[in-house]
């Protein structure tokens, strides 16, 4: 699978638009047992950008525009179960904050028929994306493993530049005691900045 794959999927009501965003890590397990999670995640938006607030890629219902920005994960027979829906797909918390949005940027509430028809819209656009995409779940993972490598190595870049400030003071330190003069004074952590 490639770094994006996009979905568009065509609606009476306008273009809804799916690719895969990275999967949720977490770190579970009783006794400090550590087990890594993965839940892939579908990002979904009206916006051919995927751009929360774009005025651009507006879904129509009833003559009033609305906007599209959402997460969707899959749900597991558990949830199903313990929830009693039926739903294939649940909302994703971290990208789902306002997912519809009306034209003056007000939430539609989830009791109204158009959040009903919204949500029912996304559940099938992750579906056909889905069907269209076989491999979405392991680019998700993916995604998720390229996005920890990245922030480990900008970890590990800091911690070289401190490790780099420290051995150059050490150096410094070790020079200025070669140096000094009996009853010179201490040496401060100036000194060995070179200020």
């Amino acid at each position: 699978m490639s770094d994006e794959q996009i979905g568009e999927y065509e609606f009476k009501e306008g273009t809804l638009y799916v690719k895969t965003h990275r999967s949720k890590l977490s770190v579970e397990g009783p006794w400090n047992e550590r087990r890594v999670d993965a839940t892939a995640v579908l990002h979904v938006s009206s916006s051919p950008a995927f751009k929360w607030l774009e005025a651009d890629g507006a879904l129509v219902i009833r003559g009033r525009k609305y906007r599209v920005h959402t997460g969707r994960i899959r749900t597991t027979e558990e949830y199903t179960k313990r929830s009693g829906l039926t739903t294939q797909w649940r909302a994703d918390g971290n990208l789902s904050f306002r997912e519809f949005l009306n034209d003056n940027g007000v939430p539609v509430t989830w009791d109204t028929a158009t959040y009903t028809r919204l949500d029912a819209m996304v559940s099938e656009a992750c579906d056909k994306y889905v069907a269209d995409f076989p491999g979405w779940e392991e680019h998700c993972l993916r995604l998720a493993i390229d996005s920890e490598v990245d922030r480990n190595e900008g970890k590990i870049r800091e911690l070289r530049e401190e490790l780099d400030k420290y051995t150059g003071r050490r150096d410094r330190f070790a020079a200025l005691l070669e140096l000094r003069q009996p009853n010179a004074g201490h040496i401060s952590i100036n000194d060995l900045d070179g200020r």
